[in-house]
């Protein structure tokens, strides 16, 4: 320690001693408390200090929140870091201290145009130029040159009050969104923006992937197992580093996303806004070579799934170009509709030849295009694409993106049929659906997981896949080696065992109930569902047993009874919904029925959009379903018409994951620009054949 840095610590001392005493600004109690000497030494790293209560404190820390109004500052309190960034990065709004309407305090960058000034927002001890800590050239989606870029570790932030139900005006410009207009102002917004964080997590220092820095060994686990070893890391550091804000605006007619990255004027550097997760963890290792050419294998087999998974890639694409603001959507709203279109398109050009794609739409000329749209969005008939809510004027942007920005929609189209990039985007399926199938074993052979234990995962250069499971709570708190000594007591088990617990810990009810509903409106008529079948409860009870027994024979699958009799309860009660009338009844089996016509055409899963579609093409052979589809396409719920709800009521609501599954989302932001895809089916094929 040096001269400064002693001579700083004794005038917090000596400031701590004179608030001792009455009077304004003077402590109220007569006594030493620690943390409040500990938060004022210079000297003082967290988690090293003494906590102001008991309550464990999460991982990345804690922040103070200071208001300012009109010069005068009041401390209004002290919150998880992540909570505060999450709501609170320059952009963000949010309902908080007594209920009332606060957003930090921010000014746009003088040094970079559309980047927020983080000065006036933070306050920061801790600063790490980012090149000490990560090797790559360019940082995140936004391609931030590594070695302009800072990442600043705030231990406080400001805030101020404002209007509860103001307007919002932005600045395209400069990217400043107030509550007064000004001239540069681009848009109105009359509710509250949505914000959400956008952050990557890269290492604080060298992880030891061996746990030899620890008083435990090293575990392998058996050959042929999908986890190839594991360690205990008693010194587990990361750092979350937040690069921009995503901003939801909505304006008159239409939303808009726009980022608002940041920098630091006075050091003239890119920023991230930094947490450090201070924790113990436990590392699976898993190789992911051999299992990516097996999955490669499989997917080129399977075209079902290589569809699925090439229109999932294209969605990502989407999703970037938003971000990117690459012209073509003007926000992530727009994503979903428009891939709707896509799989419009998909459908239409399946129909005329099964062998084509949707790379045959852009080798037409732009009439043709044209027609093919008119076609799907008709005017004036609510039919095709009008019943899953694209309207006229969805019909005129989509024209517009194919007369203004042809070239660049073409080149994503071309980018999720290259299979350089589609195997890239295959490898982060299977990482993040392992990262998440760990998750979800570990809660199942070690209760304490899904509380006190945070996952995340890290693919490196030579094809090892690191998966961490650390403790939630800043320091760490034993979670972790505990974990570790039930993983230590596992590895003796056979391979084949291991890959089986996580091969069950994944099976998604909600994808059984649905099976089962679906087979038994494929194997009994309409006649014996809306009769007998209703009537007689022990017969309900054989059926819905029989479709399960013979759903466990076809996909290999175990379940216990208490389960058995969870997915049975809830199949009963979706019944019971499904067959209130006879009419009913007909509607949703003419739907199943279609549905493996669809799926056998388009050589992929069908989505509501492509059933709504075919109700729209072929008519119905019961009349009893054709009768009831003409009065949900004319009764509308809100701005759909009542077809599109019904459809997706009979639709299989997990395919590739489900939150019931895998499909776990992170706590707290987005944690980059390609959002995660997960597909429990790639996973299940490759325990199959491993």
């Amino acid at each position: 320690m040096n001269r400064e840095e002693k001579i700083a610590r004794l005038r917090a001392a000596h400031n701590y001693w004179q608030k001792f005493g009455s009077g304004p600004g003077k402590f109220n109690y007569a006594y030493m408390h620690p943390p409040d000497l500990f938060n004022l030494d210079p000297a003082t790293v967290k988690p090293c200090c003494v906590p102001a209560n008991f309550i464990p404190e999460r991982v990345g820390g804690t922040i103070a929140i200071v208001q300012r109004t009109e010069g005068r500052q009041q401390t209004l309190d002290a919150e998880g870091k992540e909570f505060i960034l999450s709501n609170f990065l320059p952009g963000g709004y949010k309902k908080r201290w007594g209920f009332k309407h606060f957003r930090a305090i921010w000014q746009p960058s003088s040094c970079v145009q559309g980047a927020s000034k983080i000065e006036q927002t933070f306050d920061c001890r801790k600063v790490v130029a980012l090149n000490e800590i990560y090797s790559q050239e360019t940082f995140s989606p936004l391609d931030l040159p590594t070695d302009q870029t800072s990442i600043y570790f705030p231990e406080t932030v400001y805030v101020e009050e404002i209007e509860p139900h103001g307007i919002f005006y932005w600045d395209d410009t400069i990217h400043l969104l107030t509550q007064r207009r000004t001239e540069g102002t681009t848009h109105e917004a009359k509710r509250d923006p949505i914000s959400s964080p956008l952050w990557e997590t890269i290492p604080l220092s060298v992880l030891d992937t061996t746990g030899g820095s620890g008083d435990t060994n090293a575990v392998t686990f058996q050959q042929d197992s999908l986890l190839q070893s594991a360690a205990y890391i008693p010194d587990f550091r990361l750092a979350r580093c937040y690069y921009a804000n995503c901003l939801q605006l909505f304006t008159n007619g239409q939303s808009l996303t726009r980022l608002i990255p940041f920098y630091h004027d006075q050091d003239d550097q890119y920023a991230l806004i930094g947490t450090e997760h201070i924790s113990q963890a436990v590392i699976f290792s898993i190789d992911l070579r051999p299992h990516l050419e097996k999955v490669m294998t499989d997917v080129a087999s399977q075209p079902v799934l290589q569809n699925d998974l090439r229109l999932a890639y294209l969605g990502t694409l989407l999703h970037s170009s938003v971000l990117q603001k690459e012209g073509l959507l003007g926000s992530l709203y727009d994503v979903d509709w428009f891939l709707n279109f896509l799989c419009g398109v998909d459908y239409v050009l399946k129909e005329m030849n099964p062998d084509h794609d949707l790379g045959a739409f852009f080798r037409k000329n732009l009439d043709e295009q044209k027609r093919i749209v008119s076609q799907l969005i008709p005017q004036e008939s609510e039919i095709r694409l009008r019943l899953a809510g694209i309207t006229p004027e969805h019909r005129v942007e989509i024209i517009e993106i194919l007369e203004k920005h042809q070239r660049k929609l073409r080149g994503l189209i071309e980018e999720a049929f290259n299979e350089t990039s589609f195997r890239g985007f295959i490898q982060q399926v299977l990482s993040q659906t392992i990262e998440k199938a760990i998750q979800v074993w570990s809660q199942q052979v070690f209760s304490i997981v899904g509380e006190g234990l945070t996952f995340w995962s890290d693919s490196m250069d030579n094809g090892q896949l690191h998966v961490y499971a650390y403790d939630t709570y800043q320091g760490g708190t034993g979670i972790a080696r505990e974990f570790y000594a039930k993983i230590q007591t596992l590895v003796a088990e056979p391979a084949d065992s291991i890959n089986d617990q996580i091969r069950q810990a994944i099976l998604c009810d909600v994808d059984v109930g649905d099976a089962i509903i679906r087979s038994i409106f494929k194997k009994y008529n309409t006649h014996f569902l809306s009769g007998v079948f209703l009537e007689d409860k022990d017969l309900q009870e054989q059926v819905v047993n029989n479709a399960l027994d013979d759903l466990e024979k076809n996909r290999h699958i175990s379940l216990d009874n208490k389960k058995r009799d969870d997915i049975c309860t809830f199949v009963k009660l979706d019944l019971k919904r499904f067959t209130t009338s006879e009419d009913l009844i007909a509607f949703y089996r003419e739907l199943v029925l279609g549905y493996d016509k669809v799926k056998s055409v388009l050589k992929r899963t069908p989505n509501s959009t492509d059933m709504l579609l075919y109700c729209s093409a072929h008519p119905f052979y019961d009349p009893r379903a054709l009768r009831l589809f003409e009065v949900f396409r004319t009764r509308h719920k809100g701005d759909l018409t009542e077809i599109s709800a019904r459809v997706d009521e009979i639709m299989p609501v997990c395919i590739n994951a489900c939150p019931e599954c895998i499909d776990l989302d992170n706590q707290y932001g987005i944690t980059s620009a390609r959002y995660e895809h997960r597909d429990k089916r790639v996973l299940l094929n490759l325990l199959d054949v491993i």
